[in-house]
């Protein structure tokens, strides 16, 4: 499934994941599915969705059917037509949802499937069939406007008594956390109360023992 929290201003995000099942009477044929856009929960209402754009489905993938360049919040969906792929008899297919999201997009959206809002005709019968019988929820994203880079203490911390001319001691443990997306730290500032005098050739390391800076660093 789509990851609940994803970036404004990232491009081909995957918003949503549902599921078409079949029976073991027949293969079906799908040729419409309509995907809604929600700010809440009223998938009866009309939203104003800011910041979707190039809304498309995919199937292990392969793109189906047309990307929508400006999808609505209407609460009959954003309808994919002409689809024509096909889910065997006593099979699944699990259909991705994916969007642009500009910088200025909602807070929040609500992806659902409207009441039969996938169409489908048997390979076999030719019996047209469709459903959800009502409305599925699916995915409830927020979109954040950055990460977020989070310092706290290491639950290994470093020994709290130090000798006089030992070499290669740690005298510090920190952990570095980032939220919302990867985040390329450039520069770690560590101070201290008279280490310029008393330390020499600092050296940092992440837990596997591999240095994380570049030659230079010096005590502030």
């Amino acid at each position: 499934f789509a990851a609940p929290i994803i970036m404004a201003g990232a491009a081909d995000q995957q918003i949503a994941s549902f599921v078409i099942q079949t029976a073991e009477a027949d293969a079906f044929s799908i040729n419409g599915i309509r995907v809604g856009l929600s700010a809440d929960d009223r998938f009866d209402n009309d939203d104003q969705i800011n910041g979707i754009t190039n809304l498309r489905l995919r199937s292990r993938a392969q793109q189906l059917g047309r990307v929508l360049a400006a999808p609505s919040g209407a609460h009959d969906g954003n309808s994919f037509n002409g689809l024509g792929f096909v889910v065997n008899q006593n099979s699944s297919t699990i259909i991705d949802v994916f969007a642009d999201v500009a910088g200025n997009a909602a807070q929040n959206v609500r992806v659902y499937i409207p009441a039969f809002g996938v169409q489908g005709v048997g390979v076999n019968t030719a019996v047209a069939i469709s459903g959800p019988n009502d409305v599925l929820p699916l995915q409830n994203i927020r979109v954040a406007q950055s990460g977020e880079l989070i310092v706290g203490y290491s639950p290994v911390q470093a020994g709290g008594i130090l000798h006089a001319g030992e070499t290669g001691t740690e005298v510090l443990a920190f952990n570095l956390s980032a939220v919302n997306e990867s985040v390329n730290v450039t520069e770690i500032v560590i101070g201290g109360q008279n280490t310029a005098s008393n330390f020499a050739n600092l050296k940092l390391t992440d837990v596997t023992g591999q240095r994380v800076y570049r030659a230079g660093v010096s005590f502030v």
